[in-house]
């Protein structure tokens, strides 16, 4: 089931804007064909090393949570953000967790650091 929204999202949003004379059912083979590939791009990330899969899975949920506080705004009456402020969040929350990731940084081996702030998913319930 991901396989296949994942070729369906990689058929529409990158290859229609690249071509947009092909119709619906042409989308739809490409799509399909797409699964496969995917699968096997997928078995790769696996076999060299299960982190990698992981890594990318954390860095989307940190994109989803980059948007919160402008979703939060939204919801006022007078919102006073707008698309730069979430451009922003999103460009700094990117920047930020990317390089944490590559460069491996974590706060485990200080003792001195909170119980909470060794992991920041587990630092939202403490704060």
């Amino acid at each position: 089931m991901i396989l296949i929204a994942g070729a369906t999202l990689l058929a529409n949003n990158i290859v229609r804007p690249l071509r947009p004379s092909m119709d619906d059912a042409a989308i739809a083979r490409l799509a399909k064909a797409f699964v496969p590939v995917m699968s096997l791009v997928c078995v790769g990330f696996t076999l060299s090393g299960g982190d990698t899969i992981v890594q990318l899975l954390l860095m989307g949920y940190n994109f989803v949570t980059q948007l919160f506080p402008c979703f939060l705004a939204s919801l006022m009456r007078r919102n006073p953000l707008d698309k730069r402020a979430a451009a922003a969040g999103i460009i700094a929350g990117v920047v930020t967790v990317a390089a944490t990731t590559i460069s491996g940084f974590s706060l485990a081996p200080y003792p001195q650091a909170r119980p909470c702030a060794t992991s920041i998913s587990v630092c939202w319930r403490w704060w």
